[in-house]
C-alpha cells in the first residue's frame, strides 16, 4: 500500500490540507466574532487604525532595516570578540619554544594581543584575565539607524563576548 503510485499521489494532495484546515478554522472564527473585536467589549469599526498602507509599509521597511542593521552589528562583534580571544590565546613566550624547553603562556603578552586585535579590526572592548588562565573579551558597538532616527531612535547597541583558556598542554597533559 505505501510503495503503490495511487497512495503516493493522494499523499501528495494532502500536503496543503493542514493549512486549508487552519486557515478555515480561523475564517470560522472571526466572521463568528462580528461585529466584536473583544466581545461585549469593542466593536470592529470602533478598532479600526487610521492609519494608511504607506504609513504601515513604510514602518515595517524601517523596522527590517534597522534592525537587520542590529543583527549585522551583533554579528561582527561577536566575531570581533572570538578574533581577539583566539589571537590572545596564541600568545606565548616564543624564546622557550623556539629553544625546544617548552612554549609559556605569557599572560600579559594575551592581553596585549587581544587589545591589538580588537584595534585593527576597529571595534572597542575590553580584555581581561579572570583566575590563572581565562582570558575574556567583552566588545559593545553601536549600529547608527538609519530610519529609526527619524522616531528618536539614533542608535542601537550590540555586544559580542568571548572566552579563551590559556594553557599548555603536553602529549594530551595540561602543565
Amino acid at each position: 500500500l505505501f510503495e503503490t503510485r495511487a497512495f503516493l499521489r493522494l499523499v501528495t494532495c494532502m500536503g496543503p490540507v493542514g493549512l486549508i484546515a487552519l486557515l478555515a478554522g480561523w475564517f470560522t472564527t472571526e466572521v463568528g466574532r462580528q461585529p466584536w473585536i473583544v466581545y461585549g467589549l469593542l466593536r470592529t469599526k470602533d478598532g479600526v487604525s487610521n492609519h494608511s498602507v504607506t504609513q504601515l509599509s513604510i514602518t515595517l521597511v524601517a523596522f527590517v532595516v534597522d534592525v537587520s542593521g542590529q543583527v549585522r552589528t551583533k554579528q561582527h562583534a561577536q566575531a570581533s570578540a572570538v578574533q581577539a580571544a583566539r589571537a590572545g590565546g596564541q600568545a606565548v613566550q616564543a624564546q622557550g619554544a623556539m629553544d625546544g624547553s617548552g612554549a609559556v603562556v605569557d599572560l600579559q603578552a594575551a592581553v596585549v594581543a587581544a587589545q591589538d586585535a580588537l584595534a585593527a579590526q576597529g571595534v572597542t572592548g575590553t580584555v581581561r584575565i579572570e583566575g590563572d588562565s581565562t582570558l575574556v573579551v567583552d566588545v559593545e558597538d553601536q549600529y547608527d539607524t538609519k530610519m529609526l532616527s527619524a522616531v528618536g531612535v539614533g542608535s542601537i547597541s550590540a555586544k559580542g563576548h568571548a572566552e579563551s583558556r590559556l594553557v599548555r598542554v603536553v602529549e594530551g597533559d595540561e602543565s
